[in-house]
């Protein structure tokens, strides 16, 4: 947030003491030494050591009627069960699931708890479109995802119930 404000203003006093001519070739050098310089400082040194295996582990999805390939947007939703001493170390692997949800394809993430049910988790995130859908199945999964998610489920009673929710209408 405000970073294009403030690389304008520095871009600008560049430019004023250099010229206008000078500045672009600087930003130019800059970037060009950034992507010198990235084997030995990565922009996100974690990145480096993750599994970036293609992987396919997702069961395809049963839905009742066939969907139509831009039928969607498709909210996904997913109930775990979640005994009370895991719940911290399933909410930090949560943290992780999410960010691979939204890296796959979901608009939006969320993840509440039921207040009627403690033990109740529930994961939803919103994929534009089933075929959008079908290929965070097959096509943009890693091993770093399955592990992700491997790591919350190992933390909850019995495998999650999941659904598929379409617009009134769609299929």
């Amino acid at each position: 947030m405000g970073g294009q404000a403030l690389g304008s203003v520095v871009w600008a006093l560049v430019a004023g003491a250099v010229g206008a001519q000078v500045a672009p070739l600087a930003g130019a050098g800059l970037l060009m030494l950034r992507a010198v310089t990235v084997r030995w400082w990565p922009l996100h040194p974690a990145t480096g050591r993750l599994d970036r295996t293609p992987v396919s582990y997702l069961p395809e999805p049963a839905p009742a009627f066939e969907p139509l390939p831009v039928d969607g947007p498709v909210q996904v939703v997913k109930t775990y069960r979640v005994p009370k001493e895991n719940v911290p170390r399933f909410l930090d692997a949560m943290e992780r699931v999410g960010r691979s949800r939204r890296r796959t394809g979901a608009m939006r993430w969320d993840l509440h708890c039921d207040s009627t049910d403690t033990d109740s988790y529930v994961e939803e995130f919103l994929v534009p479109s089933w075929e959008e859908h079908l290929r965070q199945h097959s096509d943009r999964l890693t091993g770093a995802d399955r592990g992700y998610e491997e790591a919350a489920e190992a933390l909850v009673e019995g495998p999650p119930q999941v659904q598929h929710l379409f617009p009134p209408g769609s299929g």
